[in-house]
């Protein structure tokens, strides 16, 4: 079984929004709900954990509900940190899980072969008595951005 753990209980504070930033819209849908998007529609997805902030499970519950998600197994409580968060993902999981994606919930933009590449290449390990490594983390390019301007 593969279990996606999205943690979305982050405050967003210097991003300067009265709102968290994951439940922000991006084309009138909440950044939250396309990230989510992004592994119900994957077909080697299982599970679905969403760590949200405590004072908006509700919200979550209700945002998971409009947008009709069915992989979501569970909405759990955040904790104080990204790793605290993540821990408590993990934990809500099903007892069969055999890999966990784990990406927050602010980072849409991601492809399904980028899940795909990873659920591939880690499935064979995980089938090995001795398996050669038991995680892989995604490396993409980074594109800075220059502004030039002038008159400050």
């Amino acid at each position: 079984m593969i279990v996606a753990i999205v943690p979305s209980a982050g405050k967003g504070e210097r991003f300067g929004a009265e709102t968290p930033k994951q439940f922000l819209k991006l084309k009138g849908i909440p950044i939250l709900i396309h990230t989510l998007l992004k592994f119900e529609k994957n077909s080697l997805v299982d599970e679905i954990v969403v760590v949200a902030p405590s004072s908006y499970i509700d919200f979550t519950l209700n945002l998971i509900r409009d947008y009709g998600l069915k992989k979501i197994n569970k909405v759990v409580e955040g904790g104080k940190t990204r790793q605290e968060s993540v821990w408590k993902g993990i934990n809500a999981f099903s007892e069969n899980a055999e890999i966990f994606l784990i990406h927050d919930a602010v980072r849409p933009f991601f492809s399904e072969s980028l899940i795909n590449s990873h659920v591939n290449t880690l499935l064979p390990q995980i089938k090995k008595k001795t398996p050669e490594f038991q995680g892989v983390i995604p490396a993409v390019p980074v594109r800075d951005t220059f502004n030039l301007v002038e008159n400050q």
